[in-house]
């Protein structure tokens, strides 16, 4: 728990700011447009990629925290990728379970 404010502020996006996703092993593609995307070898999410793993962590370790669950509400009904948005509601899920 030394390290929850660094996470909060991670899940926030403070520190992140221009932070290029090749410089975290993502890989660089441009669309038929010419439009620069980015995605993981595995699939998982660019988009908000630390704030999420730094958010659902902190959730992990107290999941009554209103600013993270604040966060978390947004991106499981905002995030543009599905399989986030599912990933956070069974987290939550699990979450009640062990009340």
């Amino acid at each position: 728990m030394r390290h929850t404010d660094f996470l909060k502020a991670i899940a926030r996006g403070e520190g992140l700011e221009g932070r290029s996703p090749l410089l975290d092993g993502a890989i660089g593609t441009t669309d038929g447009n010419g439009k620069q995307e980015y995605h993981w070898p595995d699939d998982e999410p660019v988009e908000e990629h630390h704030q999420l793993r730094a958010a659902i962590f902190y959730y992990r370790l107290n999941p009554l925290d209103e600013e993270v669950n604040r966060l978390l509400d947004h991106w499981e009904v905002n995030h543009p990728e599905e399989n986030v948005r599912s990933y956070i509601g069974k987290l939550r899920e699990e979450g009640q379970g062990e009340g």
